[in-house]
């Protein structure tokens, strides 16, 4: 969900270049890795919903699969007006050409799946159901076909798209800074570095930088980004609060009591993430 490939590389035995044309292959867009050697793809699960980086915020029309939908809807609709003005014989014609086309893409994938040792993918069913239909005849019902499946796979990429918006606005919540107390002074550090037991300031307005309870100081806290409570709730020593919470009135002194992948927003996401692979297998 949060369309990232973790690897270990051996460099001398493989290259990154290499595993960059296999996931290629596999019609996935890879961008530029980050920091940590993590090679970002564009979905966790092989062999089907394939995003091109590059279509990302775009309109579903002017992505690779909504352009695959006019195409294999313009050629399908071209093949019935053929039919009904010429005869039955060039109409089936004109629907194996439609089918043909549209399915070309979708078998591109299949077959590089196939050779990824991924050989029982959506794809590949759908190739082989694709082209059994023609084989026995059934060229209209084919094309349909064909232009059906290319129309679920743009309504399950503008769904997975959403669900990872929202799964980055979640993740977003937790502010990549916070001011860590030491010695009577303050200073910025970053969010993700935080340690247990450090003091960490909320000053009124600031989101909170990690999971913690509360040393010095009493504030309302709006905790409504993380328990969607509607009303703020009042803190003080002793009491727990989350990151990604609202400190609303005074400054807060917080120890901290979680590590940044730790804390209640990574586990939500990670929750959400198990349970999306959950269902895609």
């Amino acid at each position: 969900m949060r369309e990232r490939l973790r690897l270990t590389l051996d460099p001398d035995r493989t290259s990154r270049e290499r595993i960059e044309t296999a996931v290629r292959a596999l019609g996935y867009g890879v961008s530029e890795t980050v920091a940590d050697a993590d090679t970002e793809d564009d979905h966790g699960h092989a062999g089907h919903v394939h995003n091109d980086p590059a279509d990302r915020g775009k309109p579903w029309f002017q992505t690779g699969k909504g352009r695959l939908v006019i195409v294999t809807g313009t050629l399908l609709a071209v093949a019935w007006a053929v039919e009904l003005l010429t005869s039955q014989d060039i109409g089936r014609w004109a629907f194996v050409l439609a089918c043909l086309i549209g399915v070309a893409p979708v078998a591109r994938r299949a077959f590089a799946a196939f050779r990824a040792g991924l050989p029982f993918t959506i794809e590949m069913l759908m190739t082989i159901a694709a082209v059994g239909a023609l084989v026995i005849g059934a060229a209209e019902e084919a094309a349909l076909v064909v232009f059906l499946f290319a129309v679920g796979e743009v309504l399950e990429g503008v769904a997975a798209n959403r669900a990872r918006a929202s799964i980055r606005a979640l993740a977003d919540l937790v502010p990549k800074s916070a001011l860590l107390v030491e010695n009577g002074t303050t200073r910025v550090v970053d969010a993700a570095g935080l340690a247990i037991d450090q003091i960490i300031l909320a000053r009124p307005g600031d989101r909170i930088a990690a999971d913690g309870e509360v040393v010095e100081g009493t504030s309302c806290v709006d905790q409504s980004p993380v328990t969607g409570e509607s009303v703020p709730v009042t803190r003080g020593p002793g009491d727990t609060v989350f990151a990604g919470s609202i400190n609303a009135e005074a400054a807060l002194h917080i120890r901290v009591t979680k590590v940044a992948e730790d804390n209640t927003i990574s586990r939500i996401v990670a929750l959400v993430e198990e349970a999306e692979s959950a269902r895609a297998d």
